[in-house]
């Protein structure tokens, strides 16, 4: 992901790959939203496998990597679903199907809770929140990012995210970095986001084929907090994967999009997938 990003009018960064052979009319895209601390680069070993069908699109979340928060900007649920339908309409995906991880997948559960009016095909999130009441350990940001600043919070969100063993050292030093040069100020109010999500009320409201991916040892997103969404989500399928912490769409990336390519042959074929 070396090509400078596009830019929304709002300096939304995005990238866009389309390696669909001309034979598969009118591929159908994917969005994906990342979370707290990273860039669209972590997505980067989710595409292959997705490449020769989809048109692939991933953002910076505002406020990281390339993607500018403008003056006075306020963060919410509400502003980050505007998000993710402004980086699709800059990309001409009308109807899209939506991944997010944590943060990042609240906000698509959020979108996709809109039910009819929800512009997706369908929706796939990873250690995404639903209830922020239950998150503790968002809670104790604020005074660790006060006491050590933002390397104090790096370095407690790299034992959180991975064991340390499913990582390529490469890869741990690439999301430490990238995670190290967040700023204090979006972080905590993107924790009060976290803090003020409670959408399991409208969990049924969803209509488009979901898939709940989930670590066996998130501090964030449990087992149960997992099986309780694909119970309460009309027809919801779930994947609980072992040894894996909260940074699951990094370290178990090619398994984890595995079974995304797997779950949309299944629920979502395109309409020339049989030729």
């Amino acid at each position: 992901m070396s090509a400078a990003p596009n830019l929304t009018p709002s300096g939304l960064a995005w990238h866009a790959v389309d390696l669909v052979p001309p034979w598969h009319e009118a591929p159908e895209t994917i969005v994906f939203v990342a979370g707290l601390g990273t860039t669209a680069a972590m997505w980067s070993e989710w595409l292959p496998p997705l490449a020769s069908r989809y048109r692939l699109v991933h953002a910076d979340l505002r406020g990281f990597g390339a993607s500018r928060v403008p003056t006075g900007h306020r963060f919410t649920l509400a502003s980050l679903i505007d998000d993710i339908l402004e980086v699709a309409n800059a990309a001409g995906a009308p109807r899209f199907h939506l991944v997010g991880e944590a943060l990042g997948g609240a906000a698509c559960i959020a979108l996709a809770c809109r039910g009819a009016a929800a512009p997706l095909h369908s929706l796939t999130v990873c250690n995404a929140p639903f209830r922020g009441a239950s998150l503790d350990n968002v809670a104790a940001w604020r005074a660790l990012i006060g006491q050590g600043g933002v390397e104090a919070w790096s370095a407690r969100m790299m034992a959180q995210r991975f064991h340390g063993d499913e990582v390529d050292p490469a890869a741990w030093r690439w999301y430490e970095a990238t995670q190290r040069a967040s700023s204090a100020e979006t972080l905590l109010a993107l924790g009060d986001v976290l803090l003020s999500t409670a959408l399991v009320d409208l969990l049924p409201l969803i209509m488009v084929p979901t898939l709940v991916l989930c670590g066996d040892a998130s501090p964030y997103v449990s087992v149960d907090a997992a099986t309780e969404m694909a119970r309460t989500v009309p027809g919801a399928e779930l994947r609980v994967f072992d040894h894996a912490r909260h940074g699951l769409p990094f370290s178990h990336a090619r398994e984890c999009s595995a079974a995304l390519a797997d779950f949309l042959a299944r629920r979502c074929p395109s309409p020339d997938r049989s030729s």
